[in-house]
């Protein structure tokens, strides 16, 4: 009886550690434009599906190189409330109120892709 459920714990832990480990994209995002104000690097996990909060804040925003982020004016990362969404990639954008949409102050969530 003990054999067999040391084996399951062996096949449990070996699959447990091969898994790999999440692919990350950064994104650069700061208060001010031209990369002014408070700056902080925003790590996202790709595949996760997960919606990052971001506060409102935003003037310049730069994801990392081979990652296309979209942002959105909620946090839910969706578009079904009538809001819009916005594209990123490198370089990014220095500044956010050149952008078409009114995205200066108003990005409220993001999530990456891989290119």
């Amino acid at each position: 009886m003990l054999i067999p459920m040391i084996l399951t714990l062996f096949a449990l832990l070996t699959t447990a550690l091969a898994r790999p480990t999440a692919d990350l994209a950064n994104v650069y995002v700061c208060e001010d434009v031209n990369w002014g104000g408070k700056c902080v690097n925003v790590l996202y996990a790709i595949g996760s599906g997960d919606c990052v909060s971001l506060d409102g804040t935003a003037s310049s925003v730069r994801p990392d190189k081979g990652f296309s982020c979209t942002f959105y004016k909620n946090g839910s990362c969706r578009t079904f409330d009538g809001s819009a969404s916005f594209k990123l990639q490198d370089p990014g954008s220095a500044d956010l109120t050149k952008e078409a949409g009114g995205w200066n102050d108003a990005a409220r969530g993001f999530q990456c892709f891989r290119v």
